[in-house]
Order: structure tokens, then sequence, then C-alpha cells
């Protein structure tokens, strides 16, 4: 299985799995609304073309340069909950086709190309998780630190 339909599914797999029972909507449309903050502050040239809230998950698509990237922000009943979300997710995956990031939150994995090509980074942190998809590493990398630094203050 390529690196992007592998981070296609994944993603598509923690947008449409639903919370446990404690999550409630607050939960993660506040997350969402932090994050969505937390992005247009630490860059004002990024702008919010869409959001939309899944019910049990949010999806905002942003545009920055000209770069489109794709943002899921899902919040999970517990951190066991969010951690069996990504182990599920990449069950099928293949060894060796997904490399881990560090210090992006408590887990995170990237897949795709670092030259051109499609990028997308998979991170977790506490009982949040969230996936991100755009055109360039540097590009999504930027956003997926961004993210990362917000949810650390929570």
């Amino acid at each position: 299985m390529s690196h992007a339909l592998f981070l296609i599914l994944l993603c598509l797999a923690l947008a449409l799995s639903p919370p446990g029972r404690a999550a409630g909507r607050q939960d993660y449309a506040a997350r969402a609304d932090q994050i969505e903050a937390a992005l247009k502050a630490r860059d004002p040239k990024r702008k919010l073309k869409e959001r939309i809230d899944g019910g049990h998950y949010v999806a905002q698509e942003w545009k920055v340069r000209g770069r489109k990237v794709l943002v899921n922000i899902n919040e999970y009943a517990s951190e066991g909950e969010a951690v069996r979300a990504l182990e599920i997710a990449g069950r099928s995956v293949a060894a060796g086709t997904v490399e881990r990031l560090e210090g992006l939150g408590d887990d995170a994995f990237y897949s795709g190309a670092l030259r051109g090509g499609h990028t997308s980074i998979v991170m977790r942190k506490g009982r949040t998780t969230v996936s991100l998809r755009g055109p360039l590493y540097k590009v999504v990398r930027k956003f997926a630190g961004d993210i990362a630094e917000e949810l650390a203050r929570q």
C-alpha cells in the first residue's frame, strides 16, 4: 500500500470512528475552536476556507500562500481510546511504510514525499487525534507543529 493511500485511509478512519460515550460535542468542538484560533494567531496569512462539524469530529480546510491544508480533529473519551484508534487504523500497513515523527504530541506519523507530492501527518496528544494533509512537507509540518504547541498548552 502506498504512503499516500495509507494516510488517506488513516485520516478517513480517524474522522469516521466515533469517540467514546464520555466525549461530548463540547470536547471536540471546543478543541477545534482552540486549534483554529491558534493557527490564525501564529500565521495571519492562514485562512480558514471551510469548517465541517461531523458530529464527533471537525474537518477544516485551510489556505496559506496558495496551498491547501486539510485538518481533521477528533476528541476521544480517553487517551487509551485515542491510542487504540491510531493502532486500528495502522494495522493494514506493511512495516516501514510510515515514519514516526518526534516532537509532535505523544505520537506522530508521517507519510508522503519530502519534496513534492502530498504529505500526511497524523498525531495524538492525550485524547485528541489530528490528521493533516497538504501538498508540501514544510507547510504541513508547520501546521502540525503549531497544533502540537497549542495542544501542549492545555
